[in-house]
């Protein structure tokens, strides 16, 4: 895990925290193995990932990283959450 957030990860926190989203707890860094999760909300079993800078400008643009989050995906959809990027 990671101590400091990302600059959208610190936005993101600021509008979710608190219940401030439609009256929601949301968990920041959450573990579900084999991942950590930027937010999620167990209520509704919602899962909010950001491209932030520690995956780089262009991280969505290599095959083997665009491959990684369809796995993240269906990992997560097979546990019947819903995953957001």
């Amino acid at each position: 895990m990671r101590h400091t957030a990302t600059d959208a990860e610190h936005l993101m926190w600021q509008l979710l925290r608190a219940k401030r989203f439609m009256n929601l707890k949301f968990r920041r860094q959450h573990v579900i193995k084999p991942y950590i999760l930027d937010f999620y909300c167990h209520e509704i079993g919602l899962v909010i990932e950001l491209d932030g800078s520690q995956h780089g400008t262009d991280y969505f643009q290599t095959e083997k990283n665009y491959g990684f989050m369809y796995e993240i995906d269906l990992y997560l959809k097979c546990i019947g959450l819903q995953y957001r990027l």
